[in-house]
């Protein structure tokens, strides 16, 4: 049944498994609006407390980790600014995903109160932090994957920002971080090499 309240996201509400501005919104949401999400769990509700061991033997792994939305903001557009004010997480913290035209999204945790205000950088603009760019290495060596993952990052230096390759060592150096990913899908880690972008605001 449809929840009653048309700012109320239910968990049964088009649970998703991509990134992408094609989805079709499942809220349209006016400038100003306040949003209560219901959200499913990283096992997408399969794992509950009356399971038992033998559950386990039908967890399908590839229903976890769920996203929900996305979320329409009408009266955003190109070049705005769209905020988002977390006002309140129970009980689990929050991560967020703007669609944009190209580069990363990755961000750290979020705690409530938080507010994003990340650029506006596509049309039918949707909820995210587009705080930092991030390379990512995947592979069953978590130092082939960390040397891939700072590999790319030097890469996307050179071919967006225009930096020689010692340039980009230089600058990674000092302000990339990097952070081991994801280590649930073994036998393969992934990594991760971040940057914020306002490393580049004049």
């Amino acid at each position: 049944m449809a929840p009653s309240n048309p700012r109320h996201i239910h968990s049964s509400q088009q649970p998703h498994f991509q990134w992408s501005r094609d989805l079709e919104p499942i809220l349209r949401v006016a400038s100003g609006s306040e949003v209560t999400l219901d959200l499913r769990d990283g096992a997408n509700n399969q794992v509950r407390p009356d399971n038992v061991a033998t559950a386990l033997s039908t967890f399908d792994i590839g229903q976890a980790d769920p996203a929900m939305g996305p979320i329409y903001v009408e009266d955003c557009e190109p070049g705005d600014v769209l905020k988002v004010e977390i006002l309140e997480l129970t009980p689990m913290r929050a991560r967020l995903r703007l669609s944009v035209d190209k580069g990363g999204n990755g961000n750290r945790l979020l705690t409530s109160p938080h507010v994003l205000a990340p650029p506006d950088l596509v049309e039918a603009e949707e909820m995210a932090s587009a705080g930092r760019y991030v390379a990512l290495g995947v592979g069953p060596d978590p130092h082939e994957a960390a040397r891939e993952a700072v590999r790319g990052l030097l890469s996307w230096l050179e071919a967006e920002k225009g930096l020689s390759r010692t340039e980009a060592y230089m600058l990674a150096s000092v302000a990339a971080s990097l952070a081991l990913a994801e280590v649930v899908d073994m036998p393969n880690y992934c990594v991760s090499c971040s940057i914020p972008l306002k490393t580049f605001e004049v």
